[in-house]
């Protein structure tokens, strides 16, 4: 239901983005001559012209033809069809990256209560919804209720995605990344530990995705004044360090200070000398 990703890049990326659009224009003309408005290759058309727009930050011509294009599919296609609420999410994207949240939220609002009514709370289209709805509410700066949205979207995509799956663990961070700003810590951190336990387990403890984890909670930990964690996170992190990349690495001397700083602040100053003299 998301605008295609891959057709993001490609426009985004490459910098004959705004050398396509006139091709694009010429051709959504002919398409709608022939084979008509609603037309699937018209309305692929449509959908390329709108995102080469996007990309080119021309939103209010982006949010036009997304429009028209909704409009096409509710005609030819009906309200419920899939590619209809594909429309719906991709105007309202169009929206959101305008900076509309006053028109972008209704929109996904809308479309979340189609989805699931047409195609059932667990469906990934509906999940998707969940998710942009409550980005929708990131930015917008309604935290309250993004994090109540991203808590729905977490609890729906581990039961119909599954807890590993890209889109769940995408959902999970950007849920933790909530509940920091609201200054929900202990909530932060109880993600930030699945995270890692999932991580040791799949990866193992070396892993460099596994000792990221590991240094972001303890991190976390530190920031929330639970020193303790943080020490038992930051000692598991040096000795993976000094493991992998011996004690002279950057990466190792950074994972000293780290845990020297933590050291200090816990008001172990003998530790935290001996393990970062400059303390």
């Amino acid at each position: 239901m998301r605008l295609n990703p891959s057709i993001i890049s490609v426009y985004g990326a490459m910098s004959h983005a705004a050398g396509e659009i006139p091709r694009l224009e010429q051709t959504l003309l002919t398409r709608r001559r022939n084979p008509g408005p609603g037309h699937p290759d018209t309305l692929a058309i449509q959908e390329q012209l709108a995102v080469a727009y996007q990309a080119a930050r021309r939103f209010d011509e982006a949010i036009t033809v997304f429009g028209q294009a909704l409009a096409d599919a509710e005609r030819v296609l009906g309200p419920d069809h899939p590619d209809t609420l594909a429309g719906q999410n991709n105007l309202a994207n169009a929206y959101h990256a305008a900076g509309r949240f006053d028109r972008a939220i209704p929109l996904y609002e809308r479309t979340l209560a189609d989805s699931e009514r047409v195609l059932g709370a667990d469906h990934p289209d509906s999940v998707a919804s969940e998710g942009n709805l409550a980005a929708a509410y990131l930015a917008a700066g309604r935290l309250d209720e993004a994090i109540t949205g991203y808590e729905r979207t977490l609890a729906d995509a581990e039961r119909a995605l599954g807890p590993d799956h890209a889109d769940t663990l995408a959902i999970r961070a950007t849920l933790m990344q909530a509940y920091e700003t609201a200054g929900r810590t202990d909530e932060a951190i109880s993600l930030r530990m699945w995270n890692l336990a999932h991580a040791e387990l799949g990866y193992g403890p070396d892993h460099p995705t596994t000792m990221g984890m590991r240094m972001d909670l303890a991190g976390t930990c530190h920031s929330a004044g639970r020193l303790a964690e943080a020490i038992q996170l930051y000692e598991q992190d040096l000795a993976c360090f000094q493991r992998i990349y011996g004690p002279g690495h950057v990466k190792t001397l950074g994972a000293r200070r780290r845990l020297a700083s933590v050291y200090r602040d816990a008001g172990r100053l003998d530790d935290a000398i001996a393990t970062d003299p400059d303390e």
